[in-house]
């Protein structure tokens, strides 16, 4: 399908491909899938239209997957995007280009206009109040993306209205809205606070969405990242997948089988752009061969265990990593005065500074080699590094130059803020217990604000 037109209109609903790519998901090992709808296909045969979302729902329970609904959506792509959407026959995909032909739903003029409203309620309250009570529907993602194609705060009352239209219906189901650009700060406020279940979306690499998992959790309520998955962007299945379990949040990726919304492509091709060698999202071919089978391999793999210790997590910061000391944990023994900070920025959601002279940290591990985590920022000072109580410099496999004086000394400022920069202490260690031993001088670059040292983690590797 080029978009929710297409997949939900009478004439080109396709029961046999929805029932044999959601069986592929499940061999896969996904549990639940997110589909948009399309109020104008509603619009134009109400009844038919929930005809189909019932069949759909029964394909898919058939096959142990779970759906949620996204009944508006802000997305319009296209060149040029096509802002509005319309029955009749698609048009078909330029060559070239990711989703060329993605209609937003109800379309951007209703957004804002206050007398289409009306409809919009009824369109809400029939599809919500409908399956009110199934229980095949895990969620209603009531609105995608609100805010983008240039609407910005304009779409923040149809946000409000929607949710005040769903509840009214009773819905045995959580109601979300996914926060997708950090920018929108009235949006992203408000869809916090009337969601049931946090949802965001994030096309980023690894310690990117270890900080969005860290900020959503701030707000004490279960988290899905509803999006995610580029392969441009650094995400990797290998690393998120197991983070996402770690964390105990749910995701969803975008694209399954490549298909007429030519997922291999990425946001900023341009039409005629060759087919690359790098696809952007999707799993699968057309032929429903993997497009790299060790991802297939290890979706399997990470999903087959299906049990998570859900009341063992906890939703106020991300979990460490194997291999990562947090700077909370017990092994960090810290001299009289360091402050302990929590906020957005550090991977584990925590760091902890002193300014003072001769403070210190040590850190007691076992491995071969081992990392600090560190702040980087205009305020910060510098360091001395120890490790087994003699200077952690380059003769120790690290990264650090020795001093007039043969210290190993690491000046963390910048002019811009890392809340994660790492560096390599020393490498080829001994077998048995060490000591890691981070010391504030109390000296500054000459550029920086002040003397902080902020120590956010160490990395140990067998």
């Amino acid at each position: 399908m080029v978009n929710t037109t297409e997949l939900w209109a009478a004439d080109t609903f396709d029961e046999k491909t929805i029932d044999a790519e959601l069986a592929l998901a499940a061999k896969t090992g996904f549990n639940a899938c997110r589909t948009n709808l399309q109020y104008l296909v509603w619009k134009h045969n109400a009844q038919g239209m929930k005809k189909r979302m019932e069949r759909f729902l029964a394909i898919a329970q058939k096959h142990g997957i779970a759906v949620m609904f996204v009944p508006f959506d802000d997305c319009a792509f296209g060149a040029p995007p096509t802002t509005e959407p319309y029955l009749g026959k698609q048009k078909d995909p330029t060559p070239g280009m990711i989703m060329p032909n993605w209609t937003p739903s109800p379309g951007l003029k209703a957004v804002t206009d206050r007398a289409a409203w009306p409809d919009l309620e009824k369109y809400i309250k029939d599809i919500v109040g409908t399956f009110a009570q199934d229980t095949r529907v895990l969620m209603w993602d009531l609105y995608n993306e609100p805010g983008n194609s240039g609407l910005g705060n304009r779409s923040l009352p149809l946000v409000e209205a929607t949710f005040a239209w769903a509840r009214e219906v009773g819905p045995s189901q959580p109601l979300s809205m996914g926060m997708w650009n950090a920018n929108l700060n009235d949006l992203n406020r408000v869809m916090a606070e009337l969601s049931d279940i946090i949802t965001f979306h994030a096309y980023t690499d690894y310690q990117r969405m270890r900080s969005s998992i860290a900020h959503h959790k701030a707000n004490q309520r279960p988290v899905i990242c509803t999006e995610w998955m580029t392969r441009h962007s650094g995400a990797r299945w290998e690393t998120d997948l197991p983070l996402f379990r770690r964390e105990a949040v749910g995701c969803f990726s975008w694209g399954l089988v490549n298909g007429r919304m030519q997922c291999q492509f990425t946001w900023w091709d341009k039409p005629g752009t060759p087919e690359p060698k790098l696809w952007f999202c999707d799993l699968y071919r057309k032929d429903n061969t993997p497009y790299d089978p060790k991802e297939i391999e290890l979706i399997g793999r990470i999903t087959a265990d299906k049990n998570i210790d859900f009341a063992a997590r906890d939703y106020s910061r991300p979990q460490p990593a194997p291999g990562e000391i947090p700077d909370t944990d017990p092994n960090m023994r810290y001299s009289d005065g360091w402050t302990a900070w929590t906020g957005s920025g550090p991977r584990c959601g925590t760091l902890h500074y002193h300014n003072a002279a001769d403070s210190r940290v040590d850190v007691g591990f076992e491995g071969k080699t081992v990392h600090l985590v560190y702040k980087v920022g205009p305020d910060c000072g510098v360091a001395q590094l120890l490790i087994d109580g003699k200077p952690a410099t380059k003769q120790g496999g690290g990264e650090l130059e020795a001093d007039s004086s043969d210290n190993a000394v690491l000046d963390t400022y910048g002019a811009a803020v890392d809340w994660n920069r790492r560096v390599t202490i020393a490498r080829g260690l001994a077998p048995g217990k060490h000591t890691l031993t981070v010391i504030v001088t109390g000296k500054k670059n000459a550029a920086s604000s002040n003397c902080h040292v902020q120590v956010v983690g160490v990395d140990i590797e067998s």
